[in-house]
């Protein structure tokens, strides 16, 4: 085999193969025996006839279509380990030379994403210490006593904050000016927390001031990014009010925060306490993963990186993708989605774009710092998330090895990023 591979920018390369003669003869007659077997030619059984006979049989296009077949891995391989390419993906292979004695095969490749490591000897980037104020204690507080809000039914006048339960059916003029129902517009004992914001703009204060037993027709208009079949359109909603609660949020005693159920929570100062340190946690990780992201980026913005377009692309596709099946598993098309939220498929596909090539270069460069620093995992250590693991779980520590053995590498890998991880935020201290 000649090869002959030509770079096309830091990305792609192509990789002609000039097929030697005996090579093509042979994977010629391989093929005609191949396809030989197949063949029914009277006075023989099948697949019995002479080879000649059957060659004559035999469309050319058909017999060469199964010798490239058998000629493209290894045509393919051999080049891979002449040039020592690291492949993104399976590359496209074009003919561009075929006869009787002759064959050229072109492929285009795509390479593997390389990168050329910036210094990363110090960093500028500073972790921000967390705090937590007293009010911002209060606010969580009131919200947990708010989620444990008991609804009491009401004789009065819905007002907002109230929660109405009742059946609608939602209407829409016909092209003779009746009013037909329209599909999904309808719920029976529907719960709806007035001020909410979980209808159309204006159905909810429209509700405001109604009581138990009422029926009430209601007009409102969608608003022009809703879907297209509703899309700006002014829909009749006939109201059947069963009944009106009203949320009765627990005073802050000590009584109430055992109520609530939480372990170890028994009192007001407790509460507080928990909530503080919940606060603090979660500030305190987001500090951190602030610090940790800021870092990257600036060894990012001293690295240079050789991704081509189309790994991005593919990358940004499956995104699509699994946001569409999410946007389905709600109930919703793609198509509505759009129309709901004003997006344009190409801004969704373009942000893909930029995630995918943000989460390469912060792979690449984590990767390239193990491999110059030879950051390793030993058994000792991959023990020791086991027993972490096993412990954290309340799982025995047999299991955990069971299922870490399973997917060694990958768990691996995980204590690497976090070693890295380690070892780049030292530079920044």
């Amino acid at each position: 085999m000649n090869n002959i591979i030509e770079k096309i920018g830091t990305t792609k390369v192509k990789l002609t193969v000039e097929v030697d003669k005996d090579s093509w003869h042979e994977a010629q007659e391989n093929a005609v025996k191949k396809l030989a077997k197949e063949v029914s030619l009277k006075g023989f059984r099948k697949g019995q006839a002479p080879l000649e006979m059957v060659r004559k049989h035999l469309e050319m296009g058909k017999i060469w279509n199964e010798a490239i077949d058998s000629l493209l891995n290894p045509c393919l391989e051999g080049g891979i380990k002449q040039y020592d390419l690291h492949l993104a993906f399976a590359p496209s292979v074009s003919i561009s030379k075929i006869s009787d004695t002759d064959l050229t095969l072109v492929y285009d490749c795509i390479l593997v994403p390389t990168c050329e490591l910036g210094d990363y000897s110090k960093f500028d980037a500073k972790k921000e210490a967390p705090s937590v104020k007293d009010e911002e204690v209060m606010g969580e507080v009131q919200k947990t006593l708010e989620q444990n809000a008991d609804l009491i039914p009401v004789e009065r006048e819905a007002k907002l904050g109230d929660t109405v339960v009742m059946d609608f059916t939602g209407s829409l003029h016909d092209e003779n000016g009746e009013l037909k129902a329209f599909e999904g517009g309808s719920a029976t004992n529907f719960s709806l927390e007035l001020g909410s914001h979980q209808f159309v703009p204006g159905f909810e204060e429209t509700v405001v001031g109604v009581k138990a037993g009422e029926e009430k027709d209601i007009k409102v208009t969608f608003p022009t990014t809703y879907v297209k079949d509703l899309a700006g359109k002014e829909a009749t909603f006939h109201l059947v009010i069963h009944e009106i609660k009203e949320k009765k949020i627990p005073e802050l005693t000590d009584e109430a925060v055992k109520e609530l159920g939480i372990k170890d929570v028994e009192t007001v100062e407790a509460l507080k306490n928990r909530t503080m340190t919940n606060l603090l946690t979660r500030k305190t990780n987001e500090a951190e993963e602030k610090f940790y992201n800021n870092i990257l980026q600036e060894l990012i913005s001293r690295s240079t990186f050789s991704i081509d377009e189309e790994i991005l692309n593919r990358e940004a596709k499956r995104g699509e993708e699994n946001l569409k099946k999410n946007i389905e598993a709600q109930g919703l098309t793609f198509e509505q989605y759009l129309e709901i939220t004003g997006e344009k498929e190409d801004t969704i596909h373009n942000k893909m774009m930029e995630d995918a090539k943000h989460n390469y270069e912060r792979f690449l460069v984590e990767q390239m710092v193990i491999q110059k620093e030879e950051i390793k995992v030993s058994e000792e250590e991959l023990n020791a998330e086991i027993a972490r693991m096993a412990k954290e779980y309340g799982i025995e520590e047999k299991r955990v090895r069971e299922i870490v053995e399973q997917n060694k590498n990958s768990y691996i890998q995980n204590l690497l990023e976090k070693k890295v991880r380690t070892f780049l935020e030292s530079k920044a201290a």
